[in-house]
């Protein structure tokens, strides 16, 4: 929830709602009938990696579901998508609302709709309704903090991905080196949330995860 203590230089964008998913979500989407399923399918969206991941993953489509069932039930809504990638999603979002994707397509080519490809920091400057951003921040990208600062004061729906102790090799694209990188875990995601949001300390992830790679993933509003 939101402190009422404003520290130096905080961004304060409230009200801010964090949780982490748990096995009690998983079994409320279940009971639901797996809504996002259903939505599915789209003969645009075959082949694409984004689809392929939804329809796979039951514990994927509960955290879509979680961040995205407003804005499916919605109109008219400037919405911009970073690093979303593309499922049958990204057409039902199109169709109501104005929506625009900025993504790398590392993936997969840009569908035919409205799509930035590219980093989301050269995204052009607009008054958007609500960015979105789902499994980016903080270890595929890990500019968390330049994130909130770009988009301060606009809603936000974010579910981010951390991990106890995790690596990973990767090599990088402007130089001839290999880095090894640790994957950010909760308390460092944590302090940098609260460097640019009104937020109180949250507890620790739970202890199982919904994922076999052990991630945990919590829901951030604003």
């Amino acid at each position: 929830g939101a402190s009422g203590v404003r520290r130096p230089g905080q961004i304060v964008v409230a009200p801010v709602t964090v949780r982490f998913f748990t096995q009690a979500d998983l079994d409320e989407y279940r009971a639901a009938g797996d809504p996002l399923l259903e939505l599915l399918g789209d003969y645009r969206a075959q082949g694409l990696t984004g689809e392929r991941w939804l329809m796979e993953s039951e514990a994927k489509r509960m955290v879509a579901w979680a961040v995205y069932a407003p804005l499916l039930a919605s109109t008219g809504r400037r919405i911009l998508d970073v690093g979303a990638g593309f499922s049958s999603l990204s057409f039902l979002l199109e169709v109501r609302n104005d929506y625009l994707v900025a993504d790398l397509c590392a993936h997969d080519p840009c569908p035919p709709g409205p799509c930035f490809i590219g980093d989301w920091g050269d995204v052009y400057q607009a008054e958007w309704d609500v960015v979105v951003a789902v499994d980016l921040f903080p270890n595929v990208d890990q500019r968390l903090g330049a994130f909130l600062r770009r988009f301060a004061g606009t809603p936000l729906r974010l579910a981010l991905t951390v991990y106890e102790d995790r690596w990973y090799r990767t090599r990088r694209e402007d130089a001839d080196e290999i880095l090894t990188m640790q994957a950010w875990d909760w308390s460092q995601t944590q302090r940098v949330l609260q460097r640019y949001l009104m937020l109180d300390r949250i507890g620790p992830p739970p202890a199982e995860s919904l994922f076999p790679n052990g991630r945990q993933v919590c829901l951030v509003t604003t």
